[in-house]
């Protein structure tokens, strides 16, 4: 009874791993015959013979039974029967002589439920030997539990993967589409909603409608020689993607800023191909286009355009099936062949980084064109002073050598000038500030230039009235100079920190220059008056 346990334990516990191949095997007592592979849901004959070796069985056994065996595979779903494992006792009536083997066969099917490809499955046979005693009389010479491992291929398919893709609406550009993870699957019929496929097996070339709808791939797989209900099936739709358009100048070289040259022959455009496109219009106000519906036109600004003015440039694309879309908007400068005149303004400047002005390191620098030059760019070189936060290369208010330059970008000229730029001197303290006698202007510049912190003005633009904030109480006086450099109002003041003033009514609509001069520090701003 004990024996009997044991065995009906073993039966449970017997779950082995899959491994690779599954062939002929030879074991000392089995003989396995079997396909290499088995397809889902389908039964396939096994057989082995079992034949003892002297090595096996107890010594004087002249005869053997096979009371029981069965083949287990609980991981895999072997099924046979609705069970997960196959038995069979019918042979243990039957008494086989010590060197006759012992034949059986027997269907397995394995199910879906896994999803393992291989399978590892235990064969078990339960032996009793016999021998004969020195009256004849037979009695059981021992038993034994015979057991044997070997694996088997499932062709399991699984549900595939499709991949995605990238359509733009109105575009026939063929796109692959592919299926991935399928198992042993190898018969893929595929169905197509808004286009049309060549191609067989896991990847297919779709070719999308000329239209707006989104793109639908089906692909059921199966195996050949499965279950013809043996298949797995997945869809991948993707919504097309609007059309969109660019365009940049075709400049070669990247310039500051976008401008094209009057009396220069224009300015070409370059817009990138792209698929479907039926025609391009391009809209440029007061300019000429050659090569319009084209990718790459050449836009020409007429002679009433104003130099210093600015135009905006863009196109309207169609595609075929429908599509349109509109590219942003470039602004362009306009520009001419005028030589750049000597540079004349004054300076601002901003601590860098957000420092205190009292205590930054280097000050940024910025030169405000009083000349009225706006055919070109304005560059300053050095960009920067070293502050007086910066021990080591603040010069106690010796002058820093800056350029400017005013350069045509027409033409590639400049006309350059040169300020010898003072860095501001450090902060006040108020002991400083009682001894008037003491004081410094805290910015020099040459050409009776000012270096000075930007000021900031409200209302601007204004229509007369003014209000400039200032971070503490001074005391000095503002002046006021035209777009030419030209002082046209000033007044003074005395511990404020608001400035509030009417400008005079004899001065017409356009941009002025305030400059608001303290004992420790010039200020400045811009003032756009509109009548």
């Amino acid at each position: 009874m004990k024996r009997k346990q044991k065995i009906i334990t073993m039966k449970k516990i017997i779950f082995l791993c899959f491994s690779v191949v599954f062939t002929n095997f030879i074991w000392s007592q089995v003989t396995v015959n079997a396909p290499s592979s088995v397809e889902v849901g389908q039964n396939s004959t096994f057989s082995f013979v079992f034949l003892p070796t002297s090595s096996d069985y107890p010594s004087g056994s002249s005869s053997y039974k096979l009371t029981s065996w069965f083949i287990n595979d609980g991981s895999s779903n072997m099924n046979n029967s609705g069970y997960g494992s196959y038995s069979n006792n019918s042979q243990s009536l039957n008494t086989y002589s010590i060197g006759q083997s012992q034949s059986l066969s027997f269907p397995i099917k394995w199910e879906d439920n896994s999803n393992s490809l291989t399978s590892s499955i235990s064969i078990v046979a339960n032996v009793s030997y016999y021998a004969v005693d020195a009256n004849g009389n037979t009695y059981i010479a021992g038993s034994r539990i015979h057991s044997y491992n070997h694996t088997i291929n499932i062709n399991r398919i699984f549900t595939p993967t499709i991949s995605s893709q990238v359509i733009l609406s109105c575009c026939t550009t063929p796109v692959t589409f592919s299926a991935s993870n399928y198992g042993t699957a190898n018969v893929f019929n595929w169905s197509i909603i808004g286009g049309t496929y060549t191609g067989s097996g896991s990847s297919i070339t779709v070719t999308p409608n000329s239209a707006y709808g989104a793109v639908s791939a089906t692909c059921v797989v199966s195996r050949s020689s499965g279950l013809s209900s043996y298949n797995r099936s997945n869809s991948n739709t993707i919504s097309r993607t609007a059309r969109t358009a660019s365009f940049i100048p075709n400049y070669g070289t990247t310039p500051p800023y976008n401008y094209i040259c009057k009396g220069s022959g224009g300015l070409q455009m370059s817009m990138p191909t792209q698929c479907g496109i039926s025609s391009i219009t391009w809209i440029a106000p007061n300019c000429t286009i050659s090569g319009q519906n084209t990718l790459t036109p050449t836009i020409t600004p007429t002679s009433t355009i104003t130099t210093g003015s600015s135009i905006n440039i863009y196109a309207e694309v169609s595609f075929i099936g429908g599509c349109t879309a509109t590219t942003p908007t470039v602004s362009f400068k306009i520009l001419d062949n005028t030589t750049a005149p000597s540079p004349q303004g004054y300076f601002t400047v901003t601590s860098s980084n957000g420092a205190s002005i009292c205590t930054a390191e280097i000050f940024d620098l910025t030169f405000v064109n009083t000349d009225g030059f706006n055919n070109g760019i304005t560059t300053v070189s050095p960009e920067f002073l070293w502050g007086p936060g910066d021990p080591i290369h603040y010069r106690n208010g010796k002058p820093t050598t800056v350029t400017v330059s005013n350069k045509n970008l027409c033409t590639g000229l400049s006309s350059s000038k040169t300020f010898s730029v003072y860095p501001p001197a450090p902060c006040l303290t108020s002991a400083k500030l009682a001894s008037k006698d003491k004081l410094v202007t805290n910015a020099k510049v040459e050409s009776e230039e000012i270096l000075s912190v930007n000021l900031i003005i409200t209302p601007n633009p204004t229509n007369g009235t003014i209000k400039a904030m200032l971070p503490d109480n001074y005391s000095g006086n503002y002046q006021i100079f035209d777009i030419n450099g030209i002082l046209v109002q000033e007044a003074k003041f005395d511990n404020q920190t608001e400035l509030q003033f009417e400008l005079s009514q004899k001065l017409k609509s356009g941009v002025y220059i305030l400059k608001v001069i303290t004992e420790t520090t010039t200020f400045t701003g811009k003032i756009i008056l509109n009548k």
